[in-house]
């Protein structure tokens, strides 16, 4: 609805918070690194080049020479090698010609995408001396989804870091509403997790914050659950920013 010209005033992200307020987040941006080699028989490795072989060699190189930047309220910038596949898949004896390794990197505010990928890749430049032969690229992860209707949806996997002030007065305000509610909430000192207020916050540059009930140690795990006392104080509390929002000038 954002891109459709629908632009709302506030967005609150009803990711879990312990029924806390958090007012920012780091980014995120999944880097795709490809190294290029030559397929060969792997009795005759000679004859060939591994591109599996200069990939963990330029992984370790990338991890002694990667300097995260720092943010006094989202913390440090994180780069962490989350997949790794070579081509031919699931070929015996023979040397890989392709592998691709795949980085989350989480961002730090102003941290761009020119920035955080040309970091990257004077990285791979400098490590040219150390591993010979060398051939790798570095890009953003293109994103493709189709819609129920059929459309197409094209992008990269790409949002800023984002962080709201603590005098906003939309803050104050939710903050104002959740104790209307019945409530005891803080407004977190330190960033969340992932969520979609990196593009609400982040790239729109909206007012967002985050607020929903159960714990973020319980998101993304085996037997995912929520307290049904957190789930109905997460009712009361939305109502009570909602309340106390859209009575301002009231």
């Amino acid at each position: 609805l954002v891109d459709m010209n629908h632009r709302p005033d506030f967005v609150v992200s009803g990711e879990a918070s312990a029924l806390n307020i958090e007012r920012g987040q780091r980014g995120r941006a999944e880097i795709v690194l490809e190294t290029v080699g030559k397929t060969a028989h792997s009795a005759q490795p000679d004859l060939g080049v591994n591109a599996a072989g200069h990939m963990v060699s330029l992984i370790f190189f990338i991890n002694e020479h990667f300097r995260p930047v720092s943010d006094p309220f989202l913390g440090e910038g994180i780069l962490e090698l989350t997949n790794l596949v070579t081509s031919p898949e699931k070929a015996t004896g023979v040397i890989p010609a392709r592998c691709r390794a795949v980085f989350d990197r989480r961002l730090v505010i102003g941290e761009t995408r020119d920035t955080v990928l040309g970091q990257i890749e004077e990285i791979i430049s400098n490590s040219s001396s150390r591993i010979p032969g060398l051939r790798a690229t570095a890009m953003i992860c293109p994103a493709m989804e189709r819609c129920y209707t059929g459309a197409r949806i094209e992008g990269e996997h790409f949002v800023p870091g984002w962080l709201l002030d603590e005098d906003h007065p939309f803050l104050l305000k939710s903050l104002e509403g959740l104790k209307s509610a019945g409530l005891e909430p803080r407004v977190a000192d330190t960033a969340g997790f992932g969520t979609n207020g990196c593009y609400y916050g982040g790239v729109r540059g909206i007012p967002t914050i985050i607020f929903g009930p159960s714990l973020q140690d319980l998101a993304h795990i085996t037997d995912e659950y929520i307290e049904i006392d957190q789930l109905l104080k997460g009712c009361r509390g939305y109502y009570g920013i909602a309340r106390s929002v859209l009575s301002v000038g009231k």
